[in-house]
């Protein structure tokens, strides 16, 4: 708008206008898991340079997006991860969830693409070994269950439900050790990976569900008895003995 004042018979020049032509900025985000995808409904913001919010968008079926309209300037292109979904890289190589674009007069960027990799799932079961067999007969609920990297770092924590299941929801793609805590009066049996070490080696890909990964346990017996002295001569037991030493042996007398 220009306010012109104009007196009869003056001509007034000048009044010029000066418009700049809009840009854009599009992209996809790509998913990795069993196979390549295109990931749908994704919120992607529009940030000034100084990180202030201008404007969002979300990825449509063919998981494109695009900012219409746009003037010339630096701007941010950010990805909030998807559920199940980590970013991998994006295409200026840098932080991975944050692309820098710098958009000139009617220039439409293209291109301006995120990866993320699909989380997988590890689960399973610990369960009770009650007649002797090795094999697992009853559910123990409230196990402690660790998700471990492969020098012992603690990753997730979770416990057994009451069927014994356990699961680790978006696990990276990677090799992992899964440890059951000690419980103390139960002894290891077995494990799905053919130990009794209380600890199962998992790897698993982009996307990957890891299941049956089980330990079975069997709880320690105990055995108690007395030692007396017969004092009486009528061989029953009168006052007790301390300090007695008791080996509990196998049948072919091992220890």
């Amino acid at each position: 708008t220009i306010n012109i004042a104009i007196a009869t018979g003056e001509t007034s020049t000048g009044n010029d206008f000066v418009d700049e032509e809009l840009g854009s900025i599009r992209g996809s985000v790509i998913g990795f898991g069993s196979t390549a995808h295109f990931i749908p409904g994704v919120v992607i913001e529009l940030k000034d340079n100084n990180g202030i919010a201008i404007d969002s968008v979300i990825t449509d079926s063919n998981g494109e997006y695009v900012f219409a309209s746009v003037p010339p300037g630096t701007y941010q292109i950010v990805e909030i991860d998807p559920a199940g979904y980590e970013s991998d890289f994006d295409s200026d190589g840098g932080d991975p969830n944050l692309t820098t674009v710098t958009l000139a007069t009617g220039q439409n960027a293209t291109g301006r693409d995120f990866v993320d990799n699909e989380l997988g799932i590890i689960n399973g079961k610990v369960e009770q070994d009650i007649d002797n067999d090795d094999l697992a007969d009853i559910p123990l609920e409230g196990i402690t269950v660790e998700l471990q990297d492969t020098n012992g770092n603690i990753i997730k924590t979770t416990t057994t439900a009451a069927d014994g299941t356990y699961s680790f929801i978006d696990v990276s793609a990677g090799t992992y050790n899964i440890v059951q805590a000690n419980l103390g009066s139960y002894t290891y049996i077995s494990d799905s990976d053919g130990g009794s070490d209380n600890s199962i080696n998992v790897t698993i890909g982009f996307g990957q569900t890891s299941s049956n990964n089980n330990f079975v346990d069997e709880q320690q017996a105990s055995i108690t008895g007395n030692v007396k002295v017969d004092t009486d001569n009528d061989d029953g037991g009168d006052n007790n003995l301390q300090n007695v030493t008791i080996q509990l042996q196998q049948t072919d007398g091992t220890v």
